[in-house]
């Protein structure tokens, strides 16, 4: 198993640009192990290849820059789509 502090320290390492997203990855696991005592959490970076049919995945970050978001948002039908860092409905309403 995997503990998420050892996890989330090598990655942030690799996270220098993002620090934002490394933080917040840091919280929600903190948050997600004190409210679920024993969730197994497997901090990814984004260019880590991942099976996305086969976990639950919480994506942290827009396509832009995250090869993992641009991956799930290309799989999901989503009523929205993101273009720089604006997130746009059907209609072309931000």
């Amino acid at each position: 198993m995997w503990t998420a502090s050892s996890r989330l320290a090598e990655l942030a390492e690799d996270a220098v640009g993002y620090p934002a997203e490394a933080f917040s990855a840091a919280e929600i696991s903190s948050f997600l192990t004190r409210v679920y005592p024993g969730i197994e959490i497997r901090p990814h970076v984004s260019n880590e290849r991942v099976d996305i049919s086969a976990t639950d995945l919480l994506v942290i970050g827009g396509p832009k820059h995250n090869e993992l978001a641009r991956r799930v948002m290309g799989a999901l039908e989503l009523p929205w789509s993101m273009a720089e860092h604006t997130i746009t409905d059907e209609e072309g309403n931000d």
